[in-house]
């Protein structure tokens, strides 16, 4: 099971590992782990790189 890993906008180090599921809402990124626990970023997403199991964020724009 390949699962991904979170990059917060600027981060060498990944902010979230295990990543299962993200959900965009209302302009809020709400990421939740395999063991359940469940952060919320007021990012963007840049890229997904599947071939990496990478998630890349950017700051949202003012």
């Amino acid at each position: 099971m390949c699962l991904a890993k979170l990059y917060a906008p600027g981060a060498q180090k990944p902010a979230m590992e295990n990543v299962t599921q993200i959900t965009i809402e209302n302009g809020k990124i709400s990421v939740e782990t395999l063991f359940g626990e469940t952060q919320v970023f007021e990012d963007k997403i840049h890229l997904i790189n599947f071939a990496e199991s990478r998630v890349q964020l950017v700051k949202a724009a003012v």
